[in-house]
């Protein structure tokens, strides 16, 4: 018993030194490419869609990041594809929190737009590559059907 929680304090401690060195400092840029489609969605779409969005940013003052992204979705017959701005705001420990405005684009040539916001948390596996999990929700401005809450996995690259 001693042992584990001995373990679980070192562990603790290398994550705590970890996240003193993360790079979230002013000036600094990432790219992070994601998977997304793993929706839990309450739209009337039930069927599992694949997503991959790509985000870059660059730090304007510590922790604080503006965004620009482009996404595409695919499933059948159905194609979206979205382009927006946003923002991010990352913790110490490497959680941070996001928000955003995008415009899509369908197959069927329907504009729509989201207002969206994500919380995940920035796990590094090295000084500049992280993995990123997070849960997003995207609220549609013209059709509450088409709001969706889900999952997505990052990878992000610190520059």
């Amino acid at each position: 018993m001693k042992k584990s929680l001995l373990l679980l304090a070192f562990l603790g401690l290398a994550m705590s030194s970890v996240a003193q060195s993360k790079p979230f400092g002013e000036g600094k840029w990432f790219i992070n490419p994601s998977i997304t489609g793993l929706d839990l969605s309450y739209s009337k779409d039930t069927k599992m869609k694949l997503g991959v969005d790509l985000e870059a940013g660059a730090f304007l003052i510590d922790n604080f990041a503006l965004l620009v992204g482009v996404g595409a979705e695919a499933r059948d017959n159905y194609h979206r594809y979205s382009a927006g701005v946003g923002g991010r705001y990352y913790f110490n420990n490497g959680l941070y929190v996001g928000a955003g405005f995008d415009v899509n684009k369908e197959k069927s040539l329907d504009t729509y737009f989201n207002v969206n916001a994500q919380v995940g948390y920035a796990f590094f596996l090295t000084r500049n590559i992280t993995l990123e999990p997070a849960v997003y929700c995207k609220l549609n401005t013209d059709d509450g059907d088409l709001s969706k809450f889900g999952l997505k996995i990052g990878f992000g690259l610190y520059f």
